[in-house]
């Protein structure tokens, strides 16, 4: 009777050693997913246009001493004046070439990339990996200036980076240069 018991504990208990292993597994193949995606995402060709454009617009601007913000405005306007002469058919085309368009794409991937931290979905580790302190601090270069990071998630994720590479001080290129 005693041995059965044994038994029945021992197998109950591998039974939870195994379910447990599993879990942890599962979790960590979700968390490798999320940064296969958002590698992916960031390298599509729309993602690498719009930094490309971002930066151009950055560089250009800011060695003619300008206001980033206002010229920014005025590219929207103009921009948006001569997608809305153009035909029906064409105007979504044109109105996702806009720097103003790009400039979403770039800002909503950065504010997914740290809702992914702040949610704890993935280890930093993983997105610091890739995304350093160089990369995010160009990025809130570029977009900070252009008055779209008003609630500072931008410099909040930069914050973290910066914090990250104190702790962890390993030099890294960034991935997209």
């Amino acid at each position: 009777m005693l041995s059965v018991e044994l038994g029945l504990l021992v197998a109950a208990a591998s039974s939870a050693t195994f379910a447990f292993i599993t879990h942890r597994n599962a979790i960590k193949a979700r968390q490798l997913q999320i940064v296969y995606d958002l590698l992916f995402e960031y390298g599509t060709f729309h993602m690498r246009t719009a930094m490309r454009s971002l930066r151009e617009f950055h560089t250009e601007w800011t060695k003619k001493g300008n206001n980033l913000e206002a010229r920014y405005e005025k590219i929207k306007e103009e921009e948006e004046e001569e997608c809305e002469k153009r035909p029906v058919f064409e105007k979504t085309q044109c109105l996702e070439h806009t720097l103003h368009s790009q400039r979403c794409l770039v800002s909503n991937f950065y504010m997914i990339m740290k809702m992914t931290l702040d949610r704890n979905l993935v280890p930093k580790k993983y997105i610091f990996r890739y995304w350093n302190s160089v990369t995010l601090k160009e990025i809130l270069d570029i977009i900070d200036p252009l008055g779209y990071d008003k609630d500072k998630r931008l410099r909040s994720l930069y914050d973290q980076a910066v914090e990250y590479a104190k702790r962890h001080p390993k030099k890294e290129a960034p991935i997209d240069r």
